[in-house]
């Protein structure tokens, strides 16, 4: 919008806001004049209205919006809106708006507001509020054009567009005061633009019909007239409401025309549910405040005679509230104002037939009050007396039931309809003259509810009450009856209830019928519906007691009749009419004592005999509630063994007591049997169940020994299969709260979490989830959650421990974490165990402290060399190694667990001071072996089976556990724990040294944070003193924690020269005790470096230097010396660069004689890595300017040994590590660095090392091949030129290719570049091979047959087939070096591609015959790939080559010479040859396609000379063909050479021309028979013609054909 409209404004909107509203002491805006009254002028809504005068405008850009306003296209005013609103926001002040703005504006902003599109309306009300705000004072003579616009897009019944319009009138009119005071001051204004929109405007006035559709003409007419009668009926609210009763604001004259216009409430009847909606509210509105300005004849005409029969469909709720306030102000609205044809009986019949109309469920209520206002007569023909006659009644209650049961009604409403219909139904009967009317309207109009409702009639689905309230409403039926004096209904309809229920246990279905347990069930449905009555009748508290004794009478009695019913049916039948059986139950259930005769003689003489039938479970609940024959009736049900005795066994075991079961000890061992051998059976479960879910046997021993039971078989060796059931029954009844709690009550939950995590680790998957299933359903029980934190908190602490059987470390920190949310704050010693203690931290670590640390991680370790004085502990007694399912150590899984939970949780604030010190003390020693076990695989067995999954899991661990350790040493804690540990160090067994380790670590992290300082001062009393033997590892962590300290201190100068003094005086037969001690820590305090030397004088550094060079040398001294000496040797060369002597020499031939003597790359690991610095140290001494000339000298003689011996030490990597081993990863990586300075032959050897799964050592032997192939192809070219000998490619090199990789995964990463960089290899022997060295090759890799292998490999790399192959621009296809890409992927990527190339070019026949056998889901996008990225290259390549060699060839006078030319893009090679000066030379033309070359070239003719036709084209041929299958261009031109030279032999000059070309481009082929000279045919028979004979010109003789 900046670029189109440019103000000069700088002050601020809020500021001039301010100034416009004043205070709340004026009147609003300043606006204190009433507006004019109803203006004749055309309206503002109109489409036709008056455009306004633009020219007042002066800014262009302006113009131009404003006019689109006009437009029709809604796109179009959006756009102008959107930059109008742009416009207004740039401006700061209401100075700098172009003053004819506001006017234009606001002739524009009424039509625009009611715009179809709901964008423009909400865009043209935001700048409605923008420029009003804007503007202020200076707007307000206009107000009254756009106030009614502006407030009834309040009402617009789009949201947002209403929500803008609100929000941009309160920003206008900030406080509720002045917003009111709007409708007050503008009341005349607001009535005169309601007056418009509502009974002056039409759909044809508001829209053009010749662009506009009718529905959408008619939609913008129906939500103007909506917005403006709500913004009527505000205004009337706010202004017309009296405050008092005694004063009453006068009505205009211009609302009291608008109210009596019938044309308004007509639309009551109007087909939009808004506009119905606006004009039922307007309606009333004008009848609570304005009444007496109606015309209530209309109202009733309209509401009452039209509306109520009209669908009211989204305005039915808005229609009865109306007609409420209008029968509440006036109820002769329904009687002397109605004055229809049709009766109001008849429409409120229509009306309540229709229902609610998918209105709200307070519809009902509002009807059954609006019933209860409406005066009798208007829909009832009411006698002198009063009453109504029960006709009128009746079809006013069958109206309201067709209106409920209607299908249109909504479901939820039916829970407020159906009391609204009863409430109704006895209101009218209290309408009636006489009782025999009320219960004629009662039995045709409600008691079929009550009769439905029990019976389920299907037929009488009319009358059917949903289930969810049903029982309710025919409660209240009965209720009512009662209290409306209608006891004998009430009884006649309870006896009619009965004698159903008693018909239908007699015609209930026989034993023998399909249908029997249906129409049983049916009997007990019944019944159950029927006594569910009972209690909410009698506990209804609006009876009177007169009325509640009838009642509970009444119910006796018929309990009496039922139950005689029902024990003569059970008796005749056999008790097979269970449902009889359940009827009995339910009469005496409440019943304290047996006071029927019947009933007793029943359960003493029939009862126990009928439990072998269907009716036994109910018949068994009988025998217990009355406590008759319980141990006959417990055997019987046992030895049955039917399906009903089973069910009734369990109902009773659910009910029982202990006391009960006293009696009958033959219960428990069967219901343990069930529990072993059935519990997969679905009534051994429900027996089960039922003993678990009864809460009265839990502390019996029956209950017990279940649980006790179960236990057993959640063992890890139980059957599989009955732990698979026993699972799946926990996992079902865990879904009850009542067994849970009866489980948990016995006090076995710990036992049976325990249980369940070990079977959550169990092999069988089928069993782990269902166990990880049980234990997430136990833990969020409302009752489990609290018991299982304890039992749940103990197995975490056996755990830690390592007791039981161990539990995944992933499930074990699970379970913490969850009991942790679970526990309560208080619970301290539950949270307590779960974190390891100190004797759990020893423990696990006593497993671990007892060998000394590899040798090899003397190169790694920042204690060096102090790893060769280490001596094993004492030998100790190993309990059985702890190994969980994962093969953890107990050590490693604490370190786990520990990370871990401090990482997700907030355990650590729980932590008391104790466990914080146990905390700093052995975590940080705990990772030291993890980091241990990461550097040097065989240094402990932390884990097992070492998988790229578990080292990423540790390289993370590690991480996470030392950046938790760097937080922890922003205090001094740790700091001061491992001071006091280090003071504690004595001996030089592995504790020792571990502590060391852990010591300098944690030091060295509070130096980074805090500096020297407060440690020195710390550890002032060690440092004095650091050279004593029995405390060596104390000295090693401290001289390696303050080296940069000590370098520059007096103390430190003092310890440099006295570990010099001793390590001169070192021999090597005195290498032990105080000697090596010495070495180790010299070399700790140099670090390697020569700089701390300087201090020492020259000759004291000579000597010091023969000391360390004879230690070095002589294997006597001992590897711990001799490794030392070698590491001290690095700096002190260093040192003595400038110092001449024959010690050069010595050393370089010691360093030549260890590497000869080969290395033990266990142990001597550390020397030779040691001897490789010395020897790269040597050899930058060597390059330096100011060079030592002895040193030159001596290395200039020794470098063919030393080169030799580098050799030497990579061949001792022939056999790989498959460990993690770092230090052997060093040293070779540091041995491939030296190697890249030496330059060999190629050694066979070295292939079998391109294929090691060591990354320096591939990378080694591959640099060391590819630096020294290609020189020697050049000799070899040369030896097949002179000697023609034929030489192959190395078998050891081909042998590598055999087996090719598959796609690559993890696993197979390094033997895939080892495959790699062998083809490459491979490939290096092409560039400076001859031609024919070329052929051998091809031939050798054609014979091995692994092209192939590898081209699908490529395709595999490259994503050949994948819908995104690589994308080969970015990388030089042309080469490749190593370690040039910044990714191992990017490199790989690279190679593959590099390859590619290689084998297009240098082998294109191969890669040919190999791409025609391919399926066309690779051929097709290969060949697309390498069109697009190789092709050029190759073409160019394949020019050069030919160019190359045409300029190789000897022309000798001979030979026919060739020329060759080829096109600038090389895609066409031009090969000619000269056969005679005087014609032009014979040539042809070789054509590169653009997939050159998984295309052949194409061969065509350009110059045929001297060859007939035939015979050409069958050249061609055989060029095409010799080029296709050799793949060679050059083969096909040596082809065509050899051809022309052969057709040219013997030819001689023709006599007659003296050419050997003659006109017709042949060679001369007419011989003479008698001097044999040959002549061409042209020639011949021109010399016939001009001399007029035949004969020869040479001999004369007539010229004979021969």
């Amino acid at each position: 919008m900046s670029k189109n409209f440019k103000s000069q404004a700088s002050a601020s909107s809020a500021r001039a806001a301010s100034a416009a509203f004043g205070s709340s002491s004026t009147p609003a805006f300043g606006f204190g004049a009433s507006p004019q009254p109803f203006q004749t002028a055309p309206s503002s809504l109109s489409y036709i209205a008056e455009q306004p005068d633009l020219s007042i405008v002066s800014n262009p850009n302006l113009v131009v919006c404003l006019r689109n306003l006009g437009k029709k296209d809604s796109t179009t005013k959006t756009k102008a809106l959107e930059e109008l609103q742009d416009y207004v926001n740039s401006l700061t002040s209401s100075n700098s708006i172009d003053s004819g703005l506001p006017e234009a504006w606001v002739t524009l902003y009424p039509r625009t507001s009611i715009d179809n599109a709901r964008r423009v309306r909400q865009l043209a009300h935001a700048l409605q509020g923008s420029i009003t705000a804007l503007t202020g004072k200076r707007i307000a003579p206009h107000l009254p054009k756009v106030i009614g616009a502006w407030l009834s897009g309040c009402y617009d019944n789009d949201r947002l567009v209403a929500r803008t319009a609100q929000e941009s009138v309160a920003a206008v009119f900030a406080t509720e005061d002045k917003r009111r005071a709007l409708w007050k001051v503008y009341r005349n204004a607001l009535l005169q633009y309601a007056n418009d929109a509502i009974l002056v405007q039409t759909p044809q006035t508001l829209s053009d019909e010749r662009s506009t559709t009718p529905d959408d003409s008619e939609a913008k007419f129906v939500r103007v007239a909506g917005n403006a009668m709500q913004m009527l009926s505000q205004t009337i609210k706010v202004n017309f409401v009296p405050e008092s009763d005694t004063s009453k604001p006068e009505i205009p004259e211009s609302l009291g025309k608008i109210v009596v216009d019938k044309r308004l409430w007509e639309y009551s009847s109007h087909e939009d549910p808004n506009l119905r909606r606006a004009v039922c509210g307007l309606a009333s509105i004008c009848a609570d405040v304005i009444s007496e300005q109606l015309d209530w004849k209309v109202l009733s005409a309209c509401f009452i005679g039209k509306a109520l029969h009209r669908s009211q469909l989204g305005s039915s709720h808005q229609l009865l509230e109306a007609l409420l306030t209008l029968t509440s102000v006036r109820p002769e609205v329904w009687t002397k104002d109605y004055s229809s044809k049709t009766t109001v009986s008849k429409r409120i019949s229509q009306y309540l037939r229709k229902g609610s109309q998918r209105g709200p469920a307070d519809f009902w209520v509002d009807i059954a009050s609006l019933l209860r206002k409406i005066p009798l007569q208007a829909w009832s023909a009411v006698s002198t007396n009063g009453s109504v006659p029960v006709n009128d009644a009746t079809t006013l209650l069958e109206s309201l039931r067709m209106g409920i049961t209607s299908s249109e009604e909504p479901r939820q409403n039916l829970e407020t309809a159906w009391p609204s219909y009863v409430d109704i139904s006895f209101w009218t009967t209290r309408l009636l003259g006489d009782d025999e009317s009320r219960a004629l309207l009662l039995e045709q109009n409600v008691l079929p509810l009550l009769y439905q409702y029990i019976v389920q009639d299907p037929k009488q689905t009319a009358w059917d009450i949903p289930r969810t309230f049903n029982v309710k409403i025919t409660a209240s039926i009965l209720v009512q009856l009662i209290r409306c004096d209608c006891q004998l209904l009430f009884k006649k309809a309870w006896d009619h209830c009965c004698e159903q229920l008693t018909t239908s246990m007699k015609l209930s279905l026989p034993g023998g019928s399909k249908d029997f347990a249906q129409s049983q069930d049916n009997v007990i449905a019944q019944a159950q519906r029927m006594f569910r009555l009972k209690p909410l009748v009698v506990g209804d508290k609006s009876l009177s007691p007169s009325g509640l004794a009838y009642v509970v009478d009444l119910f006796q009695e018929s309990d009496n009749s039922l139950l005689n019913a029902a024990l003569q049916l059970l008796k005749a039948r056999n008790g097979k009419p269970y449902g009889a059986a359940a009827v009995l139950e339910a009469v005496t259930s409440p019943m304290e004592t047996i006071t029927s005769n019947s009933l007793g003689e029943f359960l003493g003489s029939h009862a126990v005999d009928l439990l072998t039938s269907p009716s036994a479970e109910y018949l068994s609940l009988i025998l217990l509630h009355f406590h008759r024959n319980l141990k006959q009736a417990f055997t019987k049900l046992m030895s049955a063994q039917t399906d009903a005795s089973i069910k009734a066994l369990a109902r009773l075991l659910s009910q029982s007591s202990e006391d009960d079961l006293v009696q009958v000890p033959e219960i428990e061992p069967f219901v343990i049997h069930q529990i072993s051998s059935r519990l997969e059976n679905g009534f051994a479960q429900d027996i089960v169940r039922s003993v678990l879910m009864n809460s009265k046997l839990v502390p019996s021993s029956l209950h017990k020994n279940c649980c006790q039971t179960i236990l057993a078989q959640l063992s890890p060796d139980a059957d599989p299969v009955s732990q698979l059931a026993l699972l799946r029954f926990l996992l079902n009844i865990f879904s009850d709260q009542r067994s849970t709690h009866s489980l948990f009550v016995t006090g076995i939950e710990s036992v049976i979490v325990t249980k369940l995590l070990v079977l959550s680790d169990s092999d069988n998957a089928e069993i782990a989830d269902l166990a990880t299933s049980l234990i997430t359903k136990v833990k969020t029980l409302p009752t489990g959650a609290s018991s299982t934190v304890a039992s749940s908190a103990a197995v975490i602490a056996d755990q830690l421990s390592g007791k039981g059987i161990p539990l995944s470390i992933l499930l074990l920190i699970d379970l913490a974490k969850d009991t942790l949310k679970a526990a309560q704050p208080h619970e301290h010693s539950v949270i307590a165990t779960l974190f390891p203690s100190s004797g759990q931290w020893s423990a696990a670590l006593e497993g671990h402290m007892h060998n000394p640390p590899p040798l090899p991680l003397s190169i790694t370790t920042p204690l060096h060399g102090l790893v060769f004085m280490i001596q094993p502990a004492e030998a100790v007694t190993h309990k059985k190694p702890f190994e969980d399912p994962d093969q953890f150590s107990l050590l490693f899984r604490l370190v786990l667990y520990v990370t871990k939970i401090l990482l997700d949780t907030e355990l650590m604030t729980h932590q008391s001071e104790e466990q914080l010190q146990t905390l700093c003390t052995y975590y940080p020693l705990a990772l030291q072996f993890v980091n241990q076990k990461l550097t040097f695989e065989a240094a402990s067995d932390l884990w097992q089976n070492t998988t790229d999954d578990i080292t990423e899991e540790a390289v993370e661990l590690l991480a996470q556990g030392n950046s938790m350790i760097q937080k922890w040493v922003q205090d001094d804690r740790m700091l001061k724990i491992w001071t006091e540990e280090v003071r504690s160090i004595k001996l030089l067994d592995p504790r020792a040294f571990y502590y060391s380790l852990t010591f300098t670590d944690v030091v060295s992290r509070y130096i980074d944070e805090h500096g020297l300082a407060s440690i020195t001062s710390m550890l002032k009393e060690e440092m004095k003193d650091m050279y004593r033997l029995e405390e060596v590892a104390r000295s090693a962590s401290l001289i390696c924690t303050f080296r940069d300290h000590l370098i520059n201190s007096q103390e430190g100068r003092k310890l440099l020269n006295e570990l010099v003094a001793t390590g001169t005086d070192l021999t090597p037969s005195d290498t032990g005790g105080k000697g090596l001690q010495a070495l180790i820590l010299l070399d700790l305090l140099l670090d390697g470096q020569s700089g701390p030397l300087e201090t020492i004088p020259n000759q004291r550094q000579i000597f010091l230097m023969q000391t360390l060079e004879r230690v070095a040398g002589d294997a006597s001294a001992g590897l711990a010396c001799q490794t030392m000496a070698m590491k001290l040797l690095e700096p002190i060369v260093a040192a003595t660069k400038d110092i001449y002597g024959e010690h050069w020499e010595r050393v370089l031939q010691s360093l030549g004689a260890l590497w000869r003597t080969g290395s033990d790359l266990n142990n001597d690991l550390a020397l030779l890595h040691a001897s490789l610095r010395v020897y790269g140290r040597l050899r930058d001494l060597t390059t330096a300017e100011d060079a030592n000339e002895d040193l030159v000298e001596a290395w200039k003689v020794s470098h063919p040994a030393l080169e030799d011996g580098l050799l030497h030490c990579l061949n001792s990597f022939n056999k790989p590590s498959n460990e993690v081993n770092q230090p052997r990863q060093i040293t070779a990586e540091l041995l491939r660095r030296q190697l890249s300075q030496v330059n060999v032959r190629p050694d066979a050897h070295l292939y079998e090392l391109v294929s090691s799964p060591e990354a320096p050592v591939r990378r080694a032997a591959y640099d060391l091949l590819h630096r020294s192939i290609p020189y020697e192809q050049q000799q070899i070219s040369l030896d097949i030129a002179l000697e023609s000998k034929v030489f192959h490619l190395p078998s050891e090199l081909l042998s590598v290719l055999l087996d090719t990789p598959r796609t690559p995964s993890p696993g197979v990463a390094a033997s895939l570049q080892s495959y790699l960089l062998s083809w490459h290899l491979l490939f290096d022997h092409f560039p400076r091979a001859s031609y024919k060295l070329r052929a051998y090759y091809s031939t050798d890799i054609k014979e091995n047959a692994t092209l192939g292998g590898l081209l699908d490999l490529l395709c595999d790399l490259c994503r050949i087939t994948s819908s995104r192959p690589l994308d080969a621009s970015k990388i030089d296809i042309r080469s490749f070096e190593l370690d040039r890409d910044e990714t191992d992927e990017q490199e790989q990527q690279h190679l593959a591609v590099h390859l590619y190339y290689c084998c297009l070019l240098y082998l294109p026949g191969l890669t040919r015959s190999w791409f025609i056998e391919q399926k066309n889901r690779i051929k097709s996008p290969l060949e697309s790939w390498t069109q697009r990225y190789f092709a050029p290259a190759l073409i160019s390549a394949a020019a050069a080559a030919v160019i190359d060699w045409i300029q190789s060839q000897s022309q000798e006078e001979t030979d026919a010479p060739m020329t060759v030319k080829t096109s600038l893009s090389g895609s066409e090679v031009v090969a000619s040859i000269a056969i005679d000066p005087e014609s032009p030379p014979i040539s042809l033309a070789i054509s590169l396609p653009k997939s050159y070359p998984l295309d052949s070239p194409a061969v065509s003719s350009r110059t045929r000379v001297g060859v007939s036709e035939k015979n050409w084209q069958s050249w061609l041929r055989t060029f095409q063909i010799i080029i296709f299958s050799t793949g060679s261009i050059i083969e096909g031109l040596i082809a065509f050479r050899r051809n022309v030279q052969g057709a040219l032999k013997g030819q001689s000059e023709c006599a007659i021309c003296y050419s050997i070309i003659g006109t017709d481009m042949q060679t001369p082929n007419k011989r003479c028979g008698t001097c044999r000279n040959t002549f061409h045919g042209a020639c011949l028979f021109r010399w016939f013609k001009s001399s007029n004979s035949s004969s020869c010109p040479l001999c004369r003789n007539n010229f004979n054909y021969a």
